[in-house]
């Protein structure tokens, strides 16, 4: 039996990967530790043996944004509020043998590379676009095709992370906020350990540059390539889905809209765009309420909070909103799925054999997301056009068998990972094996 002690995010998505995973660690007999910022804890206890720790500095506070000098001693004093060695010390009390830290957590990935006996250290990811794939762009499909294209998806890729770095800048002299990327820069320089980490990458500005990362998706839905060194893909940590679909759907209307869609033949779509959406949620209301007027013979079901909007999708004949709807529930019964492409959901469909129309928002990877499920012939993008045009794309996909067929393969592979215990034999596998020996990826294959 080994220790293991993993530090979730506090993003409630991301913290359901760590819970599972701790789950299917202690059922596999491993003793499993949360570690949790004292201040993050917030009356609701983790679940199973944890720890507190200080973990996150304070707020920064906010400077004049014309004011650099204030701007870089709050971030310094902010991040001076942190010592390596409270983590140490709950790492020693458990004797831990193994660390893991959501690859969010930038403050414990920096005090973990400063400790001076650390344990074995590795990095839970829950995105697919952990580092840039060769000659391919932030949205291209892939593969890429020649020298041209290649140098293309570079200059994409370099002109992300200057927009990326410029909205930093600018959002720093708007407010004049301390944020966490500031005061983690500084205390990254402060502990001596900056060139342990890398910029060369497009969602995190601290990624390990050495660290196994385990990253939670299905490689075989992502672009065919070869894994970075030390990435391992470990699978979805979705449960296996309801196949009736009925047990977690308690609420009666939508449970009345599934038996109408039944005994009439009619299709269901389920339309849903997570709980972090930025986009314009008045435009995902007026795109789906267009669709349901355009087609009155399909029944919707539609979870998206946009500011008291539901009831007016309600007032559809053919539309049931609600701010949450069970979604792995409605999925197991749907025909097709209106969809923001995020990682879970993705998962989700392609478990429950769904076809996806797709509208990525302007959030992490979505973007290339939707270019994984038009690349694999699964679903269809909606691309800004005429709610007529998007009607007809939806109709081409609630027709199409093909995409259906390979939903079946690509759901093979998705729970091979599960079957197989994936997850828990590559945690096993960083346990024991030998620090000397630079750590292997996950090499893609592709789904026969």
């Amino acid at each position: 039996m080994s220790t293991i002690a993993i530090v979730p995010s506090d993003v409630t998505s991301k913290r359901m990967l760590a819970d599972r995973l701790a789950g299917r660690l202690t059922s596999a007999g491993h003793r499993v530790v949360t570690v949790v910022d004292v201040a993050a804890v917030g009356g609701a206890e983790p679940h199973g043996e944890y720890r507190l720790v200080p973990l996150r500095a304070n707020a920064g506070g906010r400077v004049p944004p014309w004011r650099p000098d204030l701007y870089r001693r709050a971030s310094r004093r902010a991040a001076a509020e942190l010592d390596p060695a409270a983590l140490e010390a709950v790492l020693q009390d458990i004797a831990a043998d193994l660390l893991i830290v959501d690859i969010e957590e930038y403050e414990v990935l920096i005090l973990a590379h400063a400790l001076p006996s650390p344990p074995r250290l590795a990095v839970l990811c829950s995105f697919f676009d952990v580092w840039p794939i060769a000659g391919l762009g932030p949205n291209d499909p892939g593969p890429a095709r020649g020298p041209g294209a290649r140098v293309r998806g570079e200059l994409e890729w370099w002109w992300l992370w200057t927009r990326m770095r410029l909205y930093d800048a600018k959002r720093q002299l708007r407010s004049g906020d301390v944020d966490r990327i500031s005061i983690s820069r500084a205390l990254a320089r402060r502990l001596g350990v900056r060139r342990q980490f890398t910029a060369r990458q497009w969602l995190h500005p601290f990624a390990p540059r050495w660290t196994p990362m385990l990253v939670c998706n299905a490689i075989e839905l992502d672009i065919p390539h070869d894994a970075r060194p030390g990435v391992v893909h470990i699978g979805s940590l979705l449960e296996p889905a309801d196949p009736e679909g009925r047990g977690a759907i308690d609420d009666p209307q939508l449970e009345a809209m599934v038996e109408r869609a039944r005994s009439n033949g009619r299709p269901i779509v389920v339309c849903v765009f997570g709980t972090l959406t930025t986009g314009d949620r008045d435009v995902l209301v007026d795109r789906v309420g267009g669709l349901a007027r355009l087609r009155p013979g399909i029944e919707f079901v539609v979870g998206l909070s946009a500011a008291g909007r539901e009831a007016e999708l309600d007032e559809l004949p053919n539309v049931v909103a609600r701010r949450w709807i069970p979604q792995r529930a409605l999925l197991a019964v749907a025909d097709a799925a209106f969809v923001h492409t995020g990682n879970a959901t993705l998962h989700e469909c392609v478990v429950a054999g769904v076809p996806m129309l797709v509208r990525p928002l302007g959030v992490n990877d979505q973007q290339r997301n939707a270019a994984r499920v038009v690349r694999h012939g699964i679903g269809v993008l909606d691309d800004g056009g005429t709610v007529e045009s998007l009607a007809e794309r939806l109709d081409g996909l609630l027709d199409d068998n093909d995409s259906r067929r390979r939903l079946d393969e690509l759901r093979d592979h998705v729970m091979r990972y599960e079957r197989d215990s994936v997850a828990v034999a590559a945690i096993e596998h960083l346990v024991h094996a030998d620090p000397t020996r630079a750590p292997v990826g996950t090499r893609h294959r592709r789904p026969a």
